[in-house]
């Protein structure tokens, strides 16, 4: 599968559930920017769903039931995301929580992101997908004033020791799923 493949089998999934979700990071600032993903993170899609649904029982597992169906996996899952996969292409979904006038969205490093709530809601739908409301406001945010200009990847900014502790949180009705 290519990354749009994915990305739409998941959104699939996801409206068929009626959880509601947006673009994000580099997914929102390749399709924004760039009018496509960004081509140095070939193997990365990241969506923000605005219903932490892990502790709904019967929805998560009916939902984690048609992401297997579709033929992907679940590689990893922790109390603030859940990363599905094919194998090769890895899509993370990161909880989107209200926080009282703002959202707030706790990335896999840890990294609490706090989100005006006019700069995500209403949501829009554009192409297919739901992005925020103000794209613009939430890429500036996250990549700074020159967002629009293109640099070189750098993975110095990620924390190796905090994402491997937080694959030691897995769902073990997940693994269930696979026996």
């Amino acid at each position: 599968m290519n990354q749009e493949i994915i990305l739409k089998t998941v959104v699939d999934v996801l409206n068929k559930h009626n959880i509601k979700y947006i673009l994000g990071w580099g997914t929102l600032l390749g399709v924004v920017r760039d009018n496509d993903f960004l081509e140095w993170e070939p193997e990365d899609i990241d969506l923000a769903v605005f219903k932490p649904f892990w502790n709904e029982y019967p929805l998560y597992e009916n939902f984690v039931k048609d992401i297997y169906d579709a033929g992907l996996e679940i590689k990893d899952a922790s109390y603030n995301y859940l990363c599905i996969w094919d194998g090769k292409i890895h899509l993370d979904l990161h909880w989107m929580e209200k926080d009282s006038e703002n959202y707030l969205s706790v990335k896999v490093t840890g990294e609490k992101q706090i989100f005006a709530k006019d700069s995500i809601l209403p949501i829009q739908i554009h192409k297919g997908y739901y992005y925020p409301a103000l794209p613009s406001s939430v890429l500036r945010q996250l990549y700074g004033e020159d967002w629009r200009s293109p640099k070189p990847y750098d993975h110095t900014h990620l924390n190796t020791q905090k994402i491997n502790n937080h694959k030691k949180i897995i769902y073990p009705f997940i693994v269930s799923l696979k026996e």
